[in-house]
């Protein structure tokens, strides 16, 4: 049996003009079966509420004959079309077939409506709409529903609409952006949503056929809603790439029936570029520096087909977001500052450069500045962005591009992504990644020049996280006086966090001058470092005075901090020069010395070095973690605390003719300390050496040698506290030094306490030393220690307190020789130390003091039952006391196996139980 329902609409979903004739979306018919009958329905809509697409001109929708409803009745989804000759516009009759007797949902368009669940129905509101010719909204995105009641069917509106004003020619796309603007949802017959079940968070008009849009207003169908401040955004996207972009400030809220202006959208609007191919980039290039503000969106990986790059010399200060995408085939070549960007004072982020797989160069890219500068004044930077300043900032921004430094006379400061960052700036650095190698090729001879893995050159500040580089850093530039894997001059009040450097470091050039080279930076000044990590070599041919170190080559003014960092495993140090020059370097920095004004504090703490250290033929001061500290003011403040070095520290020397005259300072943990003021402070606390400490060669007449397994040797206010050494330390050869004048001093702990003044303290407590001290050497002076090799300037400050020596001590001279278990020479305050390691060789050798000098004060020292001194057993356990004068080992044998020299001091020492060290 047939019933026919007459179904009667003014379709208010939402009102437009009289010339919309849009074309409708068709879906699939449903075949008429057994079970469905014929039906007429006549539709009319929310006739109370009419919704406007414009309240002043107040148009309303119309019928199209063309238009299709879905009519679902439980089971399936039918389609109905309209009747001929009953479409007034405002009202149709929509005939099709259904199922007998069942309650009847409708939706339209046809397309958007998906199912029916109970009364509930499942409808799609499309994320992309087209504007017909004329139209000024996609009507098939106008979703309205309903339920027949008595043949007739009123539809409810599920949308709302946003207005936008096209006031420009050339837009090609409008986009809103906001949250769950559309996609599908379920909706009851009265039009309310229950539920999104699946959102889209911007809807996209585009006009029929691709074309421009033609000045005038628009509407876009969203899903009512809202969403949160600062997220609703209108965007209208030009031909060319350019587009106009604003943001809401507060929440927005889409109310169902309503139209919301994209005028009350109360932000700036800015400007924004969407690139999608390599002339959209170039053309880009050629007005970055014209389009203030603009922010740039990379929709694609581009090919730059080795074009030359165009846009240099000028500052970008908008956004370039390169959305993950690739620029490869790159080639920049220019003569000022240079660079895919030649000043950055905006942003770049999400981008990788040089790269056609984002995983390794391209073999093209290229980033060569080329120019020649007339003085030290022009000065040229160069990086994947020649200079940034501003509060710029780089994000997720991966270079491959091979920077090069042309052979021109030009002065340059280079950098894998950034050539300068100038004084009173402040930029940032998250997350970004340089693979290409960074090469000097200048000729330029004037004045000193910088180059990093990173940054070249940072007079302001840099706060960095998570950033590496893996490039390759090849110095053929003889000024080239700053240079660092991550930084070659890292600027006062930056902050570096989680870095690391995998890019070896190699000088090619024949240059004199005096370079800073570390691992992560050439210098630091007044800046904080954490967990910054070195895992290549650095390699110097070069004669010329040099300070480096695994993780910084330099350390300077203000207060700089550097913890938690590593020069790792194959890092290796080595310098080799035929021209004896004063050299620096350690596993974490090379040295410290400040000659300025103000404040001044270094601190190391939880550092590390796993590198081998080696010099090659010149006189010089390193460590396992620092080189040398140096010329301090009187408020100078230095420490290191709970360092360790594990790698084995060596120097051929080769300094007997008219090199260097200082002496040679070597350490497990500091080469030397060496303050010219009295107030300084430096603090040793808690560091560990397991490194080999050896010293071979040649020496200069006169020279002095000074290592030990923790400091090679100190001046003035140095507190040395729970340091352990357990690498041997010791000249395993004879040397060629013919003169035969050179001293040596070797301490399981301390090389050589030097004071310049009687009041100045040196003090070293509970230290342990499980090495063994020895020399090989057939003349020369030696002393050698357990803890102390020996000292200078006799004074009451210096002590040693507390200390444990495991080690044994020998000696291949026995001819101006002095060997202790504690102390081969001393003049200072020792007690409450104890000696467990065998003594003997030497000339004068003691269990405790090779030589215990007049001024020395002894009390409460120890001797282990099991010490051998020059073949000689330990005497029976208990307390002895004597006078190193009288009862010295010429005159008092049994009495002078603790002492080998007269000093004319009194001494007690008692024989205790014999010990082994365990960890």
């Amino acid at each position: 049996m047939k019933k026919n329902y007459t179904l009667m609409t003014l379709v208010a979903v939402a009102a437009m003009t009289l010339m919309f004739s849009c074309s409708k979306e068709h879906g699939d018919i449903y075949p008429a079966d057994s079970h469905k009958v014929a039906v007429s329905l006549v539709a009319f809509g929310e006739s109370a509420s009419k919704v406007n697409l414009d309240f002043e001109r107040a148009h309303n929708i119309q019928w199209s004959d063309e238009d299709k409803i879905a009519v679902f009745d439980g089971s399936s989804k039918n389609q109905f079309g309209i009747e001929d000759g009953t479409n007034t516009g405002t009202s149709a009759t929509f005939t099709g077939s259904a199922a007998s007797g069942a309650a009847l949902y409708v939706v339209y368009p046809f397309a958007a409506g998906n199912s029916l669940t109970g009364s509930n129905l499942s409808v799609t509101v499309p994320a992309n709409q087209v504007i017909g010719t004329n139209a000024i909204v996609d009507t098939t995105a106008l979703v309205s529903v309903g339920k027949v009641v008595a043949g007739e069917a009123e539809f409810k509106q599920v949308c709302g609409l946003v207005k936008v004003e096209v006031t420009t020619g050339g837009i090609r796309r409008i986009i809103l952006g906001g949250t769950n603007l559309a996609g599908t949802v379920t909706v009851a017959a009265d039009g309310i949503i229950s539920a999104v079940t699946e959102g889209t968070n911007s809807v996209e008009l585009t006009y029929e056929g691709g074309a421009n849009f033609p000045k005038g207003t628009y509407y876009a169908a969203v899903l009512p809603g809202t969403t949160a401040a600062g997220s609703f955004s209108v965007q209208l996207v030009g031909g060319g790439g350019l587009s106009w972009q604003k943001s809401a400030s507060s929440a927005v809220t889409i109310v169902r029936k309503t139209v919301i202006g994209a005028g009350t959208v109360d932000s700036e609007a800015t400007f924004v570029r969407h690139i999608t191919n390599k002339d959209e980039l170039y053309a880009w290039g050629n007005v970055m520096g014209d389009e203030s503000g603009v922010t740039v969106y990379l929709d694609a990986d581009i090919d730059c087909e080795s074009d030359p790059w165009v846009g240099m010399g000028v500052t970008f200060d908008g956004t370039f977001e390169g959305q993950d995408h690739k620029i490869y085939n790159l080639v920049v070549n220019y003569d000022g500052d240079t660079g895919f960007i030649s000043r950055l004072t905006g942003t770049v982020k999400d981008v990788t450069f040089g790269s056609s797989n984002g995983s390794s160069w391209d073999n093209v890219s290229t980033i060569t500045h080329d120019g020649m500068s007339i003085d030290d004044a022009d000065t040229h930077y160069l990086g994947l962005i020649g200079r940034m300043a501003g509060n710029g900032t780089l994000d997720n921004v991966v270079n491959y591009a091979s920077i090069v430094a042309a052979d021109t006379e030009s002065r340059v400061y280079l950098g894998g992504l950034v050539g300068l960052v100038p004084g009173e700036e402040t930029v940032t650095l998250t997350s970004c990644r340089n693979y290409g190698s960074v090469t000097n090729n200048s000729t330029w001879a004037g004045g000193q020049t910088r180059m990093g893995g990173i940054v070249g050159q940072s007079s302001g500040a840099i706060d960095a996280y998570d950033i590496e580089n893996h490039g390759t850093l090849t110095i053929n530039n003889n000024v080239t006086n700053f240079i660092g894997g991550l930084c070659g001059d890292l600027g006062g009040g930056s902050s570096v966090m989680s870095a690391s450097n995998y890019g070896t470091i190699t000088f090619t050039d024949s240059g004199t001058q005096k370079t800073y080279i570390g691992g992560c930076f050439g210098s630091v000044r007044g800046s904080t470092i954490l967990d910054c990590h070195n895992y290549a070599p650095i390699i110097v041919n070069r004669n010329a005075e040099h300070w480096f170190g695994g993780i910084a080559g330099f350390m300077e003014s203000g207060e700089s901090g550097l913890t938690e960092c590593t020069n790792h495993t194959g890092a290796d140090l080595e310098v080799a020069s035929s021209v004896q020059k004063r050299v620096l370097m350690g596993g974490i920095t090379g040295g410290c010395q400040y000659n300025g004004a103000g404040p001044f504090a270094a601190t190391f703490d939880q550092c590390r070095n796993d590198a081998a250290i080696t010099n090659n033929g010149s006189a010089t001061d390193f460590g396992g973690i620092v080189g040398l500290f140096d010329n301090y003011l009187s408020t100078a403040t230095v420490s290191i605390t709970n360092c360790e070095n594990t790698g084995a520290i060596s120097s051929e020397v080769s300094d007997n003719m008219s090199g260097l005259s200082r002496e040679l300072r070597v350490g497990g943990i500091i080469g030397g300390t060496d303050p010219e003021t009295e107030g300084c402070t430096q603090e040793i606390q808690s560091c560990i050496n397991r490194g080999a400490v050896t010293i071979k060669g040649a020496l200069k007449s006169g020279a002095s040698v000074r290592f030990g397994g923790i400091v090679g040797n100190t001046y003035n206010n140095v507190t040395i506290d729970g340091c352990k050494n357990f690498g041997d330390v010791g000249c395993p050869n004879v040397g060629t030094d013919a003169a035969g004048s050179a001293v040596f001093y070797i301490g399981g702990i301390l090389g050589s306490f030097n004071t310049r003044t009687s009041t100045r303290y040196q003090v070293v407590t509970n230290c342990v030393n499980t090495g063994a001290i020895s020399s090989a050497r057939g003349y020369n002076n030696h002393y050698l220690g357990g803890i102390l090799g020996g000292g200078t300037n006799a004074d009451a400050y210096p002590q040693i307190t507390g200390c444990k020596n495991y080690g044994d001590i020998s000696l291949s001279k026995n001819k101006n020789t002095l060997l202790g278990g504690i102390a081969g020479y001393t003049c200072f305050v020792l007690t409450d130390n104890s000696n467990f390691g065998n003594v003997g060789g030497g000339e004068y050798n003691g269990a405790v003091y090779g030589d215990n000098n007049t001024k020395s004060s002894n009390s409460g020292n120890k001797v282990g039952n099991g010490v051998i001194v020059n073949g000689i057993t330990a005497p029976a356990k208990g307390t002895y006391t004597f006078n190193s004068g009288t009862d010295n080992i010429h005159s008092n044998p049994d009495k002078g196996w603790f002492t080998g020299w007269n000093g004319n001091a009194a001494i007690t020492v008692e024989v205790v139980d014999q010990e082994t060290y365990s960890e």
